[in-house]
């Protein structure tokens, strides 16, 4: 229950609880930066500092590529460069998959630390053997970065060697350490030929048992449909620790999951999704069966091999047919439930939205024709682009302040469910904003962390700076005193002023840096010596030529003092409201729970999930708030309504629409289906010969998603329970390749 929290307490946590604290009454950061404005500084780079009004202020200033996040260390992944071009250092495209950057060298003037003992890299030259299929997903290239490797792009090559590194250290962690196991797992992934010359890629355990399923479907009169999405890496081999993916997650990535009919059995996740065709069927999109989660894993691994009890077999097996029947009936209940002047109108709209990509499909036809279209040929199809795009330009404005009414039947039902539970936080005097969850008030706890070791990093990298800029003053002083000198010994020119005016500027700057810089670093020393008498002999020209070397100097350590102490700044605010914010709300969960006791806070805390939910769907409906009504294109993994409802051309719609009864030729000629098959006898025969429905998944539904539980189990247990099935098959390979 409290992980289901994570969507509503994300939204929760938008509001403000706690006002910012006052600050130690110390220089800020903030403070530091408005006195670089205090005064003119001089020459150029360190004039365009003058003026600003805080640390956003200067980042900004100083390049739209500096940041200066207010909620921690997070940030996108770094990438490395496009893969080299004709014109630079090697053959190859400028498109691609884009490759992780290798580590950054260490500046010049720092002490790398002390590094730990690496473990050997992992043998990745048997790899080069594998089908180009597979290397192409293990290497995370596209054709032309193949290509261009292949041709000696030494870039590319590099990031080959560093992906397969890393593929091998990721399929330990998966797999366990025995490199013997993982080259051999790699090895049995071979396509079966699924007719059109399609393929789909998968083990030898996964290739066995869909070959049991379609010779039984078959005996049937029925065929077996299908598909190309099987084996399917994604990238996520190379990310799995930033992206905090789990080991089950990999079962694609292992060749152990096949994807079917995606369009019409898109993935169900939205919260807001699940909680709407609760409430207009009465049950949630995904199967509830005989048995949940691992105990479903366990007797589906002993169906598959033959060794499961025949009684909680059938008893999975009827769970199943029962629940197949209740989410295609829900799921036509669902697209016909609002009235048909409702429909009429989103069916308008998608029309107007498909005729966009139709006209510019012509378009492109005529463009591409040989020989070349007549030129009014090409201005007409161009005209229908822009009549097309113009036209559901005005639908889509037309419809938006209509969805109220489009879909008040939904939101009154909604409003009664919203009533009923703001009574129950009423009766039992519970603020809803601060009850909060295990896992809200663990995530803030989280994110103070996370906001600490954020500030213990900046520290870290800023230690080099104090160096720097301590020099930079040094060398300041020292200028003002060569420049005193020279006016002392009489020298006199209209350029000596400007001079002076650059280094007293960069004198000027150097202060509110290096306080700032303080404030990350506490124990940075600035004491400067005086400076020694300078020579009377000075030109202006020996002293300008020095002064035009400090403006760059400041700018440059300005670009990344400045915007490390805002975040700095920030991230320390952070702490001081997270911390008082996650006080405030532990000690209102205590005190009610003392009064009201766990279980019916326990309740509460559900409720307030529902609570959130619904004010979120009713938002997504009336304002098509993230495109939940009616989107840009069709989406798989987070469909609109429009989709769902059928209205989209692309697609039947409905949450789950299995194929059409039909396709006993197909069946009889032992091939595959494109249009027919995916239906009850196949999602039980899935089942019963070993594979996992991702339609029974709680909280997330992926009716498209099937995976042999045997594969899951051994990901999830690191390879310690290894996979059985596939041994006939692999007997039969290795008579007849």
């Amino acid at each position: 229950m409290v992980g289901r929290l994570r969507a509503a307490e994300d939204a929760a946590a938008e509001q403000e609880s706690a006002p910012v604290p006052a600050r130690p009454p110390v220089q800020s950061n903030q403070e530091t930066v408005a006195r670089l404005g205090a005064a003119p500084n001089g020459r150029d780079d360190v004039a365009a500092i003058g003026g600003l009004a805080g640390n956003r202020a200067v980042a900004q200033w100083l390049g739209s590529d500096v940041s200066t996040p207010s909620a921690g260390p997070a940030g996108p992944l770094a990438f490395g460069p496009a893969p080299p071009g004709p014109t630079t250092n090697g053959p190859g495209t400028t498109t691609g998959v884009p490759q992780k950057a290798p580590a950054p060298p260490q500046p010049a003037g720092t002490t790398p630390p002390v590094a730990k003992v690496a473990e050997p890299p992992p043998p990745i030259d048997w790899i080069e053997a594998l089908p180009a299929h597979i290397k192409r997903q293990i290497d995370n290239f596209s054709e032309g970065q193949v290509k261009a490797a292949d041709a000696g792009n030494q870039a590319l090559l590099d990031a080959r060697a560093r992906n397969r590194v890393t593929f091998m250290k990721t399929m330990r962690w998966a797999m366990g350490n025995d490199d013997a196991v993982i080259q051999k797992h790699f090895e049995e992934i071979q396509p079966i030929d699924v007719g059109d010359g399609e393929q789909l890629w998968a083990h030898v355990s996964t290739r066995e048992r869909l070959l049991e399923v379609k010779a039984e479907l078959e005996a049937q009169g029925v065929p077996m449909p299908g598909t190309t999405v099987g084996l399917g890496m994604r990238g996520d081999h190379l990310f799995r620790v930033e992206k905090k993916l789990s080991r089950g997650w990999f079962t694609h990535a292992a060749g152990f999951a096949v994807d079917w009919r995606a369009a019409a059995t898109p993935k169900i996740k939205d919260p807001r999704l699940i909680a709407l065709f609760e409430m207009v069927t009465g049950g949630r999109p995904d199967m509830k069966t005989s048995v949940e989660s691992d105990k479903r894993i366990d007797l589906e691994i002993k169906m598959g091999a033959g060794t499961a009890d025949a009684v909680e077999s059938k008893k999975l097996l009827d769970s199943v047919e029962a629940e197949y029947k209740r989410l295609q009936e829900g799921s036509e209940k669902f697209k016909t439930d609002l009235p048909a002047g409702t429909m009429d109108r989103l069916r308008e709209l998608e029309q107007a939205r498909f005729a966009v990509p139709t006209a510019q499909r012509k378009l492109a036809r005529l463009l591409a024709k040989r020989p070349k279209a007549k030129p009014e040929e090409i201005q007409a199809a161009k005209d229908a682009v822009a009549a097309a795009e113009k036209h559901y330009t005005e639908v889509r404005t037309k419809i938006g302040p209509d969805l109220p009414k489009l879909f008040e039947p939904w939101t009154k039902k909604i409003d009664e469910k919203i009533a009923v539970l703001d009574q129950h936080f009423k009766d039992a005097n519970i603020d809803v904003e601060l009850l909060t969850s295990d896992f809200g008030l663990q995530e803030r706890a989280d994110k103070i962390t996370a906001l600490q070791q954020a500030d213990a990093g900046a520290a870290r990298k800023a230690g080099p700076e104090v160096g720097k800029l301590r020099q930079l003053h040094q060398d300041a002083v020292a200028l003002q005193a060569r420049i005193d000198a020279a006016k002392a010994a009489g020298l006199s020119d209209p350029d000596l002023a400007k001079v002076e005016e650059a280094v007293g500027g960069v004198l000027r700057g150097v202060d509110p840096l290096e306080e700032a810089l303080t404030g990350i670093v506490p124990k940075a020393k600035f004491e400067i010596k005086p400076a020694k008498v300078g020579s009377a002999k000075e030109t202006v020209a020996t002293l300008k030529a020095a002064a035009d070397k400090l403006g760059p100097r400041f700018t440059d350590l300005a670009k990344r003092i400045v915007p490390a102490a805002a975040t700095f700044d920030q991230n320390e605010a952070d702490v001081v409201t997270t911390k008082e914010d996650l006080a405030l709300r532990r000690k209102f969960r205590d005190d009610k729970t003392a009064v009201l006791g766990k279980k019916k806070i326990d309740t509460l805390i559900d409720e307030k999930f529902q609570l959130l939910t619904l004010k979120s769907l009713k938002d997504g409906l009336i304002n098509n708030t993230d495109g939940f009504v009616f989107g840009s294109k069709l989406d798989v993994n987070d469909p609109a309504l429009d989709q769902l409802f059928g209205l989209m051309p692309e697609s039947r719609g409905g949450f789950f629409t299995p194929d059409p009864e039909g396709g006993e030729n197909e069946a009889k000629a032992g091939k595959f289906s494109g249009e027919h098959g995916y239906g009850l006898m196949f999602v039980k025969s899935m089942v019963a010969h070993g594979f996992e429905p991702g339609m029974a998944w709680r909280g997330g539904s992926d009716p498209m998603h099937f995976e042999l539980a045997e594969g899951r189990k051994f990901l999830t247990s690191a390879g310690a329970d290894p996979v059985e099935a596939g041994a006939t098959l692999r007997a039969v390979e290795a008579i007849i390749p």
